[in-house]
């Protein structure tokens, strides 16, 4: 994966234009866009954003190849953010080290640099007791380990969801990549404060990696407003731009931005667009080639389960790292 010697991913050749915003007619609704050159001296310090600091991430392995595919990710994300990588494995211990690479299907250098811990009991509540001795830990996971079912995100994923640990990358089988680097982050973003939890994440992804963030707004028509205090919902008639829009956007960068760390050099677009937020982004993270969707969510599985966090995990085509507003910044 290719890295410079400052230890990020190798950096894309972006463009920088300064901040703008644009508004186009597109089939699927409008369009607006907002860049941003550089977010140093823009993005000041808030005591209510959270931080991506990541100390450990577990990955739950099985045995099966496919629960493998998560470790490319994990890997980078270890390294991009300097943390622990802790493959656990669910079950007996085997004897020696060399059966325990037999029974996960590793090698020597699959396990360069990260280390191996055993736990026992169900699956699920064995990896979220894992994540939660552990500090400030990240759980990446393949959503299945046996052949994709249609009707479900796997029996263990849809636990771990149920339980809401703060920080969660889920990813299906066709999103894995042998060599994976976060060139493209998609920022999904409803408007609402609690949402803002993610903001700062992304920044932190972008500037360890060199990615370009992407914040996408789904106006979805006749949907009700988020009734959460300080919400900037969209205007209503996104098929008719009007002055309201340009203002909106600007609102809505700014506040973006006060809640963003003290970063340089990172590529942001605000993008807006109609539809069921599910579909659209997840269309718009396989349209695009993102590399990465960051999406706060508040952790209400079982209301949520058949709707937007599902189709998105299933549909992006790429990992999802979800932070669940509801206990991020709680010791996970």
């Amino acid at each position: 994966m290719g890295r410079g010697n400052s230890g990020r991913c190798r950096r894309h050749n972006h463009e920088h234009p300064s901040l703008e915003a644009e508004l186009q007619l597109k089939k699927r609704g409008v369009v607006m866009t907002a860049a941003m050159r550089d977010w140093q001296g823009a993005m000041r310090e808030s005591s209510g954003a959270s931080r991506l600091v990541v100390e450990n991430i577990v990955v739950p392995l099985d045995g099966s190849d496919t629960a493998k595919l998560a470790l490319p990710v994990a890997k980078t994300l270890a390294r991009l953010q300097d943390s622990t990588l802790h493959i656990v494995y669910v079950g007996e211990q085997p004897g020696t080290p060399r059966q325990t690479l037999q029974e996960l299907g590793l090698s020597v250098n699959d396990l360069r640099g990260a280390v191996i811990d055993y736990a026992t009991g169900a699956p699920a509540e064995a990896i979220l007791r894992m994540a939660m001795e552990l500090p400030n830990s990240l759980i990446a996971m393949c959503t299945h380990s046996m052949a994709p079912d249609k009707t479900s995100l796997g029996s263990v994923s849809e636990a771990l969801l149920g339980a809401a640990p703060p920080r969660l990358l889920l990813m299906t089988p066709d999103a894995s990549r042998e060599l994976w680097c976060p060139h493209r982050v998609l920022l999904a973003h409803d408007g609402s404060p609690s949402a803002a939890s993610a903001i700062l994440p992304a920044a932190e992804v972008a500037q360890l990696s060199g990615a370009e963030v992407v914040a996408l707004h789904v106006a979805a028509p006749n949907a009700e407003h988020p009734d959460e205090p300080g919400s900037l919902p969209a205007p209503r008639y996104i098929d008719q731009p009007q002055h309201e829009w340009r203002s909106w956007a600007g609102e809505f960068v700014e506040r973006m931005l006060a809640l963003g760390g003290s970063t340089a050099g990172i590529t942001f677009k605000l993008l807006v667009t109609g539809g069921q937020p599910g579909s659209e982004i997840a269309q718009f993270a396989r349209d695009n080639k993102s590399d990465l969707v960051i999406l706060p969510w508040h952790g209400k599985w079982q209301n949520q389960k058949g709707g937007a966090v599902e189709a998105i995990v299933r549909r992006s085509a790429c990992p999802v790292l979800l932070i669940c507003t509801a206990t991020v910044g709680t010791r996970s």
